[in-house]
């Protein structure tokens, strides 16, 4: 269903500030989302284990356990992907003081859902998305990326290599890039808020890939 989407109360969220509006069109949709059921045929166990997850995301939400809830919305997104559930991943990371992930996962929200989404919605939540991109950095890559892993501080990064950028939270950052099993770019940097930092792929200067285990007997 279409319906899979959690607005709680952005009243106990945030103070009273610039996101007043946002607080209180959001606060007022509390509820699921009704909409029309997906036309797409798929597969009845996946929507029923995903609906499952979803239901229990929400609840552990209001028990504000919120590193569960994530757990439960993640497993709900990978059984199906729906756009609607990213609102609420976004929303999790946000409580967890992850405003990188947020901002990305809410970004994506609104590129997944495009018309879809209520105009209205669609106008608060750019204006947000405005406030979050202040209190982040971000990393823009030069360079070949094709077939490329983006890790940064030991967590893989997948649609960077396609959007070639990250947004990232500041402090020290350990940003890895690797192709095909071998290492082009390996670096601690460190990023404030509202900074951006560049960073050109050398694939002239490739670094071998520490292997993983031993390649053969040991003597």
């Amino acid at each position: 269903p279409d319906d899979l989407i959690f607005f709680p109360d952005w009243s106990k969220l945030f103070p009273m500030t610039t996101r007043t509006v946002f607080c209180i069109l959001l606060s007022s949709l509390f509820m699921l989302l009704a909409g029309a059921r997906a036309a797409a045929a798929q597969d009845d166990i996946n929507v029923e284990e995903s609906k499952k997850h979803f239901d229990d995301g929400v609840e552990l939400f209001k028990k504000e356990k919120f590193r569960d809830a994530l757990d439960e919305f993640d497993k709900a997104y990978s059984l199906r992907p729906h756009w609607n559930i990213l609102y609420n991943i976004g929303l999790c990371h946000l409580k967890l003081g992850e405003n990188a992930k947020a901002l990305m996962t809410l970004l994506k929200f609104m590129e997944k859902g495009g018309e879809k989404i209520q105009p209205k919605i669609v106008e608060t939540v750019e204006s947000f998305i405005q406030d979050l991109m202040a209190d982040v950095g971000i990393i823009r890559f030069e360079g070949n990326l094709a077939n490329a892993e983006v890790v940064v501080d030991g967590e893989p990064y997948p649609d960077a290599a396609k959007n070639m950028y990250l947004y990232v939270d500041p402090g020290k950052r350990y940003v890895r890039v690797s192709k095909l099993g071998t290492v082009v770019y390996e670096d601690r940097i460190t990023i404030a808020k509202g900074e951006e930092i560049k960073i050109n792929i050398e694939t002239s200067e490739l670094i071998p890939e520490e292997p993983v285990g031993p390649v053969g007997p040991v003597v």
